[in-house]
């Protein structure tokens, strides 16, 4: 790893993660991590709903088309 000296002073990159109070956000960041780790393309869309359902349900219960028009806007 290389090191970075800034006026004499060696710095190391933070690699603690702040703690999470939203127990939303804390599973949200599970799936994706989850998604990072196994990298498995065929489970990708199930994990993603899973996401989208943890931040809002109502989204994840719509179509995939209107979810997406919804989120995006219409295209002209």
């Amino acid at each position: 790893m290389a090191t970075v000296l800034i006026d004499g002073v060696e710095y190391a990159p933070k690699t603690e993660i702040p703690t999470l109070n939203d127990e939303r956000l804390q599973s949200v960041l599970e799936v994706l991590t989850e998604m990072r780790y196994h990298n498995r393309h065929h489970k990708m869309k199930a994990l993603a709903w899973n996401a989208i359902n943890e931040i809002s349900p109502e989204l994840a219960r719509l179509d995939e088309a209107t979810a997406y028009e919804l989120i995006h806007g219409a295209e002209d």
